[in-house]
């Protein structure tokens, strides 16, 4: 995935088909699925789903689920499961764009904090006291 969104974007301004564009941009136009993407994070962690769930504090039903593709998590869920998974800020980034949620934005506090978090690889414990201490909410609140 050489292409950067930047140059994918003018690339699709530049278009004169879009047929061609999307046949030509495959690779990088179509993301996988939220559970692919997670199974995958898996893989390359080489972690199990029962050890990231444990780490979230989110039920391990609802995990599950998330990772079975049942149920579609919210943005706060999304973040937990990324430090769950011990995601980088760019590999968190890349989770939300894949879970279709919003980025984590630096001048927003509270996305800054937990930027931060996930560049220094905190745990969920370890992120809501940096939020606490900020008087932010918390990821599991």
């Amino acid at each position: 995935m050489d292409t950067t969104t930047d140059k994918l974007l003018k690339e699709l301004k530049k278009a004169k088909d879009l047929d061609v564009f999307l046949e030509s941009n495959n690779d990088v136009v179509d993301m996988l699925s939220l559970p692919d993407y997670l199974s995958q994070l898996l893989e390359e962690k080489g972690m199990s789903r029962a050890e990231v769930i444990a780490a979230t504090e989110l039920s391990s039903a609802y995990g599950y689920q998330v990772f079975s593709g049942e149920r579609s998590p919210s943005r706060e869920s999304v973040l937990q499961l990324g430090i769950g998974l011990k995601l980088n800020d760019e590999e968190m980034q890349q989770l939300l764009a894949h879970a279709r949620k919003g980025s984590l934005y630096p001048r927003d506090r509270r996305d800054c904090v937990i930027l931060y978090a996930c560049r220094k690889g905190m745990n969920l414990q370890q992120v809501n006291e940096l939020l606490f201490e900020r008087d932010l909410p918390m990821l599991n609140s």
